[in-house]
This record gives C-alpha cells, sequence and structure tokens, in this order.
C-alpha cells in the first residue's frame, strides 16, 4: 500500500509540474516587449491613403512603444513593414530602433509598390523582431495588418 501512496503522489507531482510549466509558458508566449500602436497607410506627404499606383510608394506610418515594466538599457529591435498578395511578397521596408521602456517611436518606412505588380487587394504588415532572423531575430510584437487597395 505504500509504495501505490508513493506512485500516485509521483504522478500527481509530476503532473502538477507539467502543468505549472506550461502555463510559464504560455504567459511567456503572451507577453510582448512592444506593442505596435497603429499602422496608417500614406502617401510620400504623411497624408492617409489606402489606393496606390503600381510604382507608388506606400508610406506605412507607425507607432511602436517599448511595453516592458523595465529595462535598464535601451532595447533595440527591427521594424519591418511588407505588401503582399495571395502569398507573394511586392516589397518591404524597415527600421532598427532602440527603446527604453514606457517609451515610444514613429517610423516611416516606405514600400514601392513594382510597376509589373497585379492590381488587387493587398495586406500590409508591419512586425516588430529582436533583429533579423537570419541572426538569430524573433517576434517581439503582436504584428499589425491593414489592407490596401493597388490600381
Amino acid at each position: 500500500m505504500i509504495k501505490l501512496g508513493k506512485i500516485k503522489f509521483l504522478i500527481f507531482s509530476s503532473v502538477l509540474f507539467l502543468a505549472l510549466i506550461s502555463g510559464l509558458a504560455q504567459i511567456r508566449a503572451a507577453s510582448w516587449e512592444y506593442q505596435i500602436d497603429s499602422v496608417t497607410p500614406s502617401d510620400e506627404s504623411g497624408a492617409p491613403k489606402s489606393t496606390f499606383a503600381r510604382g507608388e510608394l506606400v508610406v506605412a506610418k507607425t507607432t511602436v512603444t517599448n511595453i516592458m515594466s523595465y529595462t535598464y538599457a535601451a532595447e533595440p529591435f527591427l521594424m519591418i513593414a511588407k505588401i503582399e498578395r495571395g502569398g507573394t511578397m511586392w516589397g518591404y521596408g524597415s527600421f532598427g530602433f532602440s527603446l527604453l521602456s514606457g517609451q515610444s517611436v514613429s517610423a516611416n518606412p516606405g514600400i514601392l509598390i513594382p510597376s509589373n505588380a497585379p492590381t488587387g487587394t493587398y495586406t500590409l504588415t508591419v512586425y516588430v523582431w529582436s533583429n533579423w532572423a537570419t541572426a538569430g531575430g524573433y517576434p517581439i510584437a503582436a504584428q499589425y495588418q491593414v489592407t490596401i487597395t493597388v490600381t
């Protein structure tokens, strides 16, 4: 009987430990270091716009905030904006920054729509990563998407 009690205790303890570790992993996955506050597609002069011609520049006016509760040094990050249609990327722009906790920055990466791009609806997606993926970077903010039309 004593052995059965010890086995039950070990099983219970193992399940509890796994549940705790799983919960911590989910909390980490849901906690972002940065937040994309807004993305507004605009023309070169900064005027908000949602319809663009082929060969035109799309400016992704973006505001990003470091939402960590503390940082001892300015944390670097990379913001990437891309446009795609039907799974094909037609252009991207990027910026690199460093922000202390609570600080925000506005960036305006420009993406030139190729003159041979198909017309129709595109998705403009903005990402915030710790670095380029090829350099070991990983997402540090939820992505933000808006739709534009190319004529």
